[in-house]
């Protein structure tokens, strides 16, 4: 057991970016006694503990039997965490206490559960249900017997807990951490004078139940993480659709947290996430979060109850805000929270000061990373407010999509004007934190060991992969721009567009990588595991992207590539590697990640890259010539955007409208000229390996006589897989206009 212990990915899990905790020894006679067979109603759960608990006792004291006497709880911790709590002797002995040896074991294998699941949560006396009077007695049967007002007992929800300020608090700190722990570890004789909303805190354990230990799952009587989220999503929506809770801050609270669902395929077009984000949105308005600035400024120290008051409708707001954003730009939705509702440029953002009283009350990370922690949620608040104008660009606030507009030359003003704003931000955010920005971030060791806790390393990679993320949508964009326009009559917008499209492909290029380079930075670190769910968007155009090249490097291989081409072909193979790692990290955690991979699926077939199975997937012609071709005329995607943009632009769409709409594309959904690309088994991308210009026979012409995209023959120009590296932070107006570091 000692050898398994120490072992991080024991179980299959890796090591979480947590403090290690220890359970009291006597926490099982602190519990609640009475049985509660499973957790809401599943009896299973509970009837197979009594039958197998003196086996588990017995297995947890072998188990602590190798930690000095010191029983330990399922919970782990990176390998540079500091082993510092404030305050922590205030910390009852059924919650947890301080670890006092770090040179323990820092994974103790399946946490054993031999205490009941699960209790009502008037047990607890800090949780409430303000409304609970106003909801018919039917009513409160029915949520009873639904489980929603089921709480776990103690040594589980510790775990809960923990891990909701471990890892949805630092992008989501609406409440106060200190304020919340002095709750939940009250001392104090009789009940707490404050209590906590039982719907907020149904939806904080929904938030955070994919990042609690699968022995705790299994224990509460789920057989996996995602029914886990499926369930406890549904208790919270139950409390919430029977108006268990009448404060406007509780509701929009709540609403905030499940906007971390996502379903699979049949729901998805429901899209519960934008609609959670609305009512969150309408009940923080109704609250007057949106009006905090214009409230009188109280003081912390003679006014302490107005300050709080205060500081939690600020919080509330600027949640929904960097929630709209990030929605948003994984989405491909408009925001909700216009420049209109509230001028992000002309109200001061969450800052230090405002989350600074936490700093020395956290009971999951020491002052010193903590410290870090929220500088980070600063600096993505920065870059949400950046997002502002560029994700009304991209993703207009009225949903006429983007090909519907002529913007002309105040539309390219506004492109350049958002990468200017990106690379300012850019800049800025590497001098804060230089060691993990992917693609061009420098890497070198820092003196800082608080740069290096495993937590700051993942919520910095994390920033950055939404900073690339913005970057795609804004090349894509104006890429969609460049098209609309080079089928207009007017030669010199036509030549503009495609000198736009050769600037765009570099840095589409380089922000794919940056998002790749942050992944793998966090699967060599183990910290994949403890990414939301708003990685999954940010994944899944670079996996399609990396898709494609690998498969074209099948399609091209010869048997003397030189040293430089072996190199780049193992390169790919290496991210495209790191790609679906992190993809099959997201499977077991969340639904979402299923019609994500059906559209990634959808799009590499539509491809058609595969060499064809018979002569018939393509027009005779091609396949007649296709042996004799010599040199490639593609070798990578961005060769498909240079050489025939359209082609790209149909597969990129794809991807961005499925994710919109919850459901494939169809044919309808995109513009007139981009439509019967790839129709009828015909592939212009087949016809560019072929050596051919991709145009479609006359049986699969469009009906549209509208001119093609591109008139001016880009292949004239083209060296296969030619593409240079841009540097993200370069604040000029094209993006490849100071790197020379070679291809990629």
């Amino acid at each position: 057991m000692a050898d398994d212990a120490a072992d991080p990915g024991v179980n299959g899990e890796p090591t979480s970016p947590q403090a290690e905790l220890v359970n009291d020894p006597h926490i099982a006679e602190n519990i609640h006694a009475a049985h509660v067979p499973g957790f809401g109603g599943n009896t299973q759960a509970g009837i197979l503990q009594q039958q197998q608990q003196q086996q588990q006792q017995q297995q947890q004291q072998q188990s602590y039997a190798g930690l000095n006497g010191h029983p330990q709880s399922g919970f782990n911790r990176p390998l540079n965490a500091t082993q510092t709590f404030n305050n922590a002797s205030s910390i009852p002995p059924q919650s947890f206490n301080v670890l006092g040896t770090p040179e323990l074991p820092f994974w103790v294998g399946e946490q054993q559960i031999a205490v009941n699941a699960d209790v009502t949560y008037s047990y607890y006396p800090f949780l409430t249900i303000s409304n609970l009077h106003n909801v018919m007695p039917q009513d409160v049967n029915f949520l009873e017997s639904q489980g929603c007002l089921r709480i776990p007992t103690r040594v589980i929800l510790d775990e809960f807990m923990q891990q909701y300020f471990l890892h949805v608090h630092p992008l989501l700190p609406f409440i106060n951490e200190g304020d919340f722990w002095n709750l939940y570890c009250h001392q104090g004789v009789g009940r707490p004078s404050e209590k906590m909303s039982l719907l907020v805190f149904q939806a904080m354990m929904f938030s955070c139940c994919n990042f609690v230990s699968k022995t705790s799952i299994k224990a509460l009587g789920f057989p996996d993480i995602r029914s886990a989220r499926a369930t406890l999503y549904r208790r919270t929506k139950l409390l919430f659709d029977f108006d268990t809770e009448s404060s406007l801050v509780c509701l929009a609270q709540a609403a905030l947290l499940l906007t971390y669902w996502a379903p699979n395929w049949s729901l998805a077009t429901k899209k519960p996430n934008t609609a959670w984000l609305g009512v969150a949105v309408q009940n923080a308005k109704s609250a007057e979060a949106h009006i905090y600035s214009a409230m009188p400024t109280f003081s912390p120290v003679t006014e302490p109850m107005e300050y709080k008051k205060q500081n939690s409708l600020k919080r509330l707001w600027w949640c929904c805000v960097i929630r709209d954003r990030l929605i948003s730009l994984g989405m491909r939705r408009s925001i909700q929270v216009s420049r209109a509702h509230f001028d992000v440029g002309s109200n001061s953002g969450l800052g230090l000061s405002d989350l600074a009283d936490e700093v020395g009350q956290s009971r999951v990370y020491n002052s010193e990373t903590k410290r870090r922690l929220i500088e980070i949620f600063v600096q993505l608040g920065e870059l949400c407010s950046v997002l502002t104008d560029l994700l009304t660009l991209v993703f207009p606030l009225d949903d006429v999509p983007g090909w519907g507009r002529h913007n002309g030359v105040e539309g390219a003003e506004k492109v350049r004007e958002s990468k200017t704003a990106l690379r300012r931000w850019y800049k800025a955010a590497t001098l804060r934190f230089p060691m993990f920005g992917g693609g061009n971030a420098s890497s070198k060791t820092t003196g800082d060991k608080h740069l290096r806790h495993d937590s700051v390393i993942l919520y910095t990679n994390l920033m950055y992969m939404f900073y690339h993320s913005a970057r795609a949508a804004l090349c894509h964009h104006e890429v969609l721009q460049a098209a609309m326009a080079s089928a207009s009559p007017n030669q010199n917008s036509s030549v503009r567009g495609f000198s736009n499209v050769y600037e765009s492909r570099h840095e589409l290029q380089d922000a794919a990588c940056g998002v790749t380079e942050c992944l793998n930075e966090l699967i060599k670190r183990r910290l994949a595991r403890w990414l939301p769910i708003s990685a999954i968007s940010c994944t899944a155009m670079p996996l399609v992207l990396h898709i494609i090249d690998v498969k074209l490097l099948s399609q091209n291989k010869h048997s003397r590539a030189t040293p430089d081409e072996k190199r780049r072909t193992a390169l790919k193979q290496q991210r495209l590697n790191v790609l679906i790692e992190a993809m099959k990290t997201y499977q077991p955690q969340y639904d979402g990640v299923d019609y994500i991979s059906e559209t990634i699926r959808h799009i590499v077939n539509l491809a058609q890259i595969d060499p064809p199975s018979n002569a018939t997937n393509m027009p005779s012609s091609i396949a007649a010539d296709s042996a004799n071709s010599m040199q490639p005329i593609i070798s990578d995607w961005t060769d498909i955007l240079a050489s025939n943009p359209g082609s790209y632009l149909r597969l990129s769409m794809t991807m961005d409208i499925s994710i919109s709409k919850g459901r494939l594309a169809k044919e309808t959904d995109f513009p007139v000229k981009l439509r019967g690309l790839f129709a009828h088994g015909f592939s212009p991308i087949r016809a560019l390996l072929a050596g051919h210009h991709p145009r479609a026979p006359s049986a699969f012409a469009t009906a549209s006589p509208a001119p093609a995209i591109f008139a001016p023959d880009p292949m004239a120009h083209i060296q296969p897989g030619s593409v240079h590296s841009v540097s993200s932070d370069e604040d000029t107006a094209s993006p490849d206009s100071t790197d020379n570091s070679g291809g990629t």
